[in-house]
């Protein structure tokens, strides 16, 4: 009735003046009013809310019907929505508080190689952003423009969302479009405080689902500080060039590249890396009398001045002036923090306190640059001084810093750049797991944190006996863990499929968001177990004949752990190599099927992989793009699809069958 009326498609009574009858007298029966026929998209409007996929729909069939209707003489049905049901549309689709909670993966941090065999891998597209996030940015964006070009406008909830849509979907160029967009409109004087820091966070994809809970993607690489903060040796900068075009030659997927970059392949850091944006934004939000300051700009500030590699943003703007700590830099491999007495030196501005949030954009600033150690004596140094406690994601967060840059890669690139101040040890894992499990903090990690410490402990190289019944024990310890999540998973699924059958639209919807949920969480813990397990097959060697690890405790755990071990299990004996074709009982892993498609340029310090550079007589010299690849089952065969089917003329489904 609500909608109704604001929309106002039921004309209203003429107004009469009713005489008084007696009281024995029964009232008359009204006649029935004419009721206007109300068309489709009103009708769905009043169902619309119950669910995100619905609101979705129906905002596609607005865009449709508007479309249709652009040339009739009435007004389209996008244009006579009401501002406030159109801003409650969008608000219903706000990526922070509505679509995370409604998330099948939630906050689980898909890798390569989880996308390639689990099932996680259908929500995520080739550069590994979610699929919900980027289509609801697609439909808002064109909903969006569609009604600013029938004249209603957007409200100033509607920018905000559409700012947070660009940031989930991964999109810094649609977050600065959107930004733009409020000044050809002539709606520039609805930015504030709040939305310029809604655009930051966008813009330089600050926040953790921004970037799609992986941290791995967005530390800083020396090769994208050269000739920008440093200016690295040709021999080391050569190098370094050479470790990431064997990667991005081994990986399949895009992961962590600029989708907009077109043929090339492009790093998103290689965009955050340019000092240019950052520091013109920061001067805008100084001088804009508009822009109020405050905790969550300035930490977006910092997290973003620091992609640049650069620390003054932190040390000299807010560190120093707000809570008199200072960071001592002068000894080449020692970095000293010290404390003054009086703090609260600025008692009008937003930082006057340090927070949980500041505390948090601090470590992301020192992890990224690969100096945990000297964010673990910030944040430390900021509790004890202000009574402020350090929130349990943070120090997760710097447990899982802590082993990403203890990796081959990142430790690599590093030692090549001729930094070894910034080379970490896997022992500073166990380091930060002691402070945080000490009595003082008392934080409880959860599965995730015991594999990252499961992982580290676990060497690159050969293994001793200690070692791997210490990383055996810890990972046998969780299997209690993994079996109690699969009887919640199955009693989900039973109530589940009993309320489909009944037909129960709200209840339903719910247990089907937390049966996808547990079975998501299965999945991921399911994945570290079996890549836990293959790490201590390979990382174990040993030249005696009669060693009781692999003559018996080896082939003991892959005949009672047979469902977690990969495809192929390998593990090495005193004579040579074993290695055991595994058939599941139960199909765990499938490979997905690719599609053909074109290897990517590489851009800035990354020279092109398998191109020809052709030069002609008066034209201008390119690139020639090679042949499509198509793989399977990790085969390549080289062949021109689009030749192919020129000549076969088979349709698109059959082009596989020829194929093979």
């Amino acid at each position: 009735m609500l909608f109704r009326k604001a929309l106002g498609t039921r004309p209203s009574a003429p107004e009469t003046t009713a005489k008084p009858r007696p009281i024995h007298q029964k009232a008359a029966r009204k006649p029935d009013l004419p009721v206007e026929a109300s068309s489709p998209w009103e009708k769905d409007l009043r169902h619309c809310f119950a669910s995100p996929s619905l609101i979705l729909s129906y905002i596609s069939k607005l865009i449709i019907s508007s479309n249709e209707g652009s040339l009739s003489s009435e007004a389209p049905p996008l244009a006579r929505l009401p501002p406030t049901v159109f801003s409650e549309l969008l608000r219903s689709l706000d990526p922070i508080a509505a679509l995370s909670k409604v998330d099948p993966i939630g906050d689980i941090r898909v890798s390569g190689g989880m996308a390639q065999f689990l099932v996680l891998g259908e929500y995520l597209d080739h550069w590994g952003i979610r699929k919900l996030y980027v289509l609801v940015f697609k439909r808002l964006l064109l909903a969006a423009r569609l009604r600013i070009h029938l004249g209603p406008g957007l409200r100033y909830s509607d920018w905000k969302i559409l700012l947070r849509c660009a940031g989930a979907a991964s999109d810094p160029m649609g977050a600065k479009g959107v930004w733009h967009m409020m000044l050809k409109v002539g709606q520039q004087g609805l930015r504030n405080g709040e939305l310029f820091e809604e655009f930051v966070k966008a813009r330089f994809l600050t926040e953790r689902l921004y970037r799609q809970n992986d941290m791995a993607r967005f530390r800083v690489r020396p090769v994208d500080l050269n000739r920008q903060k440093l200016l690295l040796p040709r021999e080391n900068a050569d190098r370094l060039r050479w470790l990431n075009r064997n990667k991005l030659k081994a990986d399949w997927h895009y992961f962590g590249q600029n989708r907009a970059a077109g043929d090339t392949s492009e790093h998103m850091m290689r965009i955050m890396r340019k000092m240019t944006p950052i520091v013109r934004l920061a001067t805008v939000a100084e001088r804009n009398p508009r822009f109020t300051p405050s905790e969550g700009l300035a930490s977006a500030l910092m997290i973003a001045y620091s992609r640049t590699g650069s620390l003054r943003m932190l040390e000299e703007r807010v560190l120093e002036p707000h809570w008199g700590i200072t960071v001592d830099r002068r000894a080449p491999s020692q970095v000293t923090v010290k404390s003054d007495n009086d703090g609260h030196r600025k008692p009008l501005s937003p930082l006057r306190l340090p927070t949980g949030n500041s505390i948090e954009a601090i470590v992301d600033v020192y992890c990224s640059n690969a100096e945990v150690v000297t964010a673990l004596m910030v944040a430390d140094l900021i509790s004890s001084k202000y009574g402020v406690p350090i929130p349990h994601r943070t120090w997760f967060n710097l447990l899982e810093w802590a082993y990403i840059l203890s990796t081959n890669p990142a430790s690599t690139e590093w030692k090549y750049a001729g930094w070894p101040a910034k080379i970490i040890r896997p022992s500073t894992v166990q380091l930060i797991w002691n402070t945080m499990t000490s009595e003082r903090y008392n934080i409880q990690p959860g599965y995730r944190q015991h594999f990252v410490l499961i992982k580290s402990l676990i060497p690159t190289g050969k293994s001793s006996t200690t070692v791997f019944k210490k990383a055996l024990r810890r990972t046998l310890d969780l299997l209690p863990l993994y079996h109690e999540l699969l009887v919640e998973l199955e009693n989900t699924f039973k109530k589940h499929t009993l309320i489909q059958l009944m037909n129960i639209e709200p209840t339903g919807a719910k247990e089907r968001q937390k049966y996808l949920r547990l079975r998501a969480k299965k999945e991921e813990m399911w994945y570290f177990f079996m890549t836990t397990f293959r790490a201590l097959l390979k990382s174990y060697h040993s030249y005696d004949l009669s060693d009781q690890i692999t003559t018996r405790r080896i082939p003991n755990l892959i005949r009672d752990y047979r469902g977690f071990m990969p495809n192929t299990v390998k593990y090495y004996v005193a004579t040579g190599t074993v290695e055991i074709a595994n058939i599941h009982p139960v199909i765990r892993t499938r490979f997905k099927r690719w599609t053909a498609t074109r290897p990517r340029f590489v851009t800035g310090d990354l020279a092109p992989v398998n191109k020809k550079y052709v030069f002609e007589p008066g034209k201008m010299a390119r690139w020639i793009e090679p042949q499509p690849i198509w793989k399977w089952k990790g085969h390549t065969r080289r062949v021109d699809v689009e030749q192919f089917v020129r000549d076969k003329a088979v349709p698109a489904d059959d082009l596989w069958a020829e194929l093979t």
